[in-house]
């Protein structure tokens, strides 16, 4: 979900029935918040409530992903016009 740009929110709920060799089933509530300063760059940092306290109670993580290629354009976003102002 897109917040006033350039933040976003991200939540997902997962179950896994078999995660071996990590656990013999695995599951919880993943969320992160995201800041992307440019359309390459993305900075985020979140959660993960486990579902199973004995395999995992939560852990927290940062991560950085950076797009080297553009590999499709979206076709209703265009480029702003040379010499376009904001």
């Amino acid at each position: 979900m897109n917040l006033p740009p350039p933040f976003g929110v991200m939540a997902e709920g997962y179950y896994f029935t078999n995660a071996f060799p990590v656990a013999t089933r695995d599951g919880g509530f993943l969320f992160a918040i995201d800041h992307s300063p440019e359309p390459w760059l993305v900075f985020d940092c979140g959660g993960d409530v486990g579902f199973f306290p004995s395999t995992r109670a939560y852990s927290l993580f940062i991560g950085m992903t950076i797009v080297p290629v553009l590999l499709w354009r979206d076709p209703n976003r265009l480029p702003p016009a040379a010499g376009a102002s904001d």
